[in-house]
């Protein structure tokens, strides 16, 4: 009976291994081909970016920011199990709208536009500006001062890949509100005594300097009051991940601004960077994909313990 069953069951097997040995083959030769056509379409993409790469002094050349949109705050995790804060950004339809020059204006600088708007939502004058360059009218415009080496053309789109990832920036936005606060949170005083003869006072400020010569209260003291929405810089924030589908930009920590705010982010001025795109790099020449910085070689949680 065995034997019987095993001469139908082999013939059937022989023959499923062999068309899975032509597939298998089939497949190799079409992966190799296709591998082969990658490889190739790699070193066109690596060669049309190395074009745009160049040496980058900071003395010599600037390159203009970007504006974008804050997302929020979210965390990763390296190859080596380590957290890492990311602080997400969103670029939003990023174009030059409008150039400086030193013959006309005096210096060199860009005007950029983000977040595309409804000529119906925007007066005539200002709509009348974006007209001309043919461009649609932006929500938010910016100036930034660059070298001459470093200007665009009016309605150049600038994307994610103009940072690249590992090297730094500076962000700068508008603190979140916080309102009408004590000195105690807006300047870090420490208060008055919690008891010996101190009643309803024990958040306050203490003496303004009225009792000493000249006996006013000078210009600048510190009081309480509106505390937050001021502009502020967040300097030397690395860029750990770009995202060319999305057009997303994550820089590690923390930067100022509210959710869903508008900021601007440059080049770092004390971090500057060694190569850069310049003046930027077109997105089409990236993958649609992620590109995160390279995980260190050392375990951060290797700790020589006998030493």
């Amino acid at each position: 009976m065995v034997v019987a069953v095993q001469r139908q069951v082999l013939p059937r097997l022989a023959a499923v291994v062999a068309r899975q040995g032509r597939f298998l083959s089939t497949t190799r030769v079409a992966l190799d081909s296709s591998a082969d056509a990658a490889e190739g379409e790699h070193d066109e993409r690596t060669a049309a970016i190395a074009k745009y790469l160049r040496s980058y002094n900071a003395a010599e050349t600037k390159r203009t920011g970007i504006l974008a949109r804050k997302l929020g705050m979210t965390q990763t995790f390296t190859l080596w199990g380590e957290r890492v804060p990311l602080t997400a950004f969103q670029i939003e339809d990023l174009q030059v709208v409008e150039h400086k020059t030193v013959d006309r204006d005096g210096y060199s600088a860009m005007r950029l536009g983000a977040v595309n708007l409804e000529p119906r939502k925007v007066k005539k004058p200002v709509l009348g500006q974006f007209r001309k360059h043919k461009l649609p009218p932006k929500q938010h415009v910016a100036e930034f001062r660059v070298t001459e080496d470093c200007i665009l053309p009016i309605g150049t789109h600038i994307s994610c890949s103009h940072f690249i990832p590992g090297q730094y920036v500076d962000v700068q936005g508008v603190t979140i509100g916080k309102g009408f606060q004590g000195v105690m949170k807006r300047h870090n005083f420490k208060g008055m005594p919690a008891s010996h003869g101190v009643t309803l006072t024990h958040r306050k400020a203490g003496g303004l300097g009225g009792g000493q010569d000249p006996g006013r209260v000078w210009k600048g003291k510190r009081m309480e009051g509106r505390m937050g929405g001021v502009k502020r810089y967040q300097f030397g924030l690395q860029v750990y991940q770009i995202d060319t589908r999305y057009n997303l930009l994550y820089v590690v920590g923390s930067a100022p601004g509210a959710k869903n705010s508008i900021v601007k982010i440059r080049d770092a001025m004390y971090k500057p960077p060694s190569f850069l795109p310049i003046p930027t790099l077109p997105v089409e020449l990236l993958p649609k994909d992620k590109i995160i910085v390279p995980p260190g070689e050392n375990d951060p949680f290797n700790i020589n313990i006998s030493s």
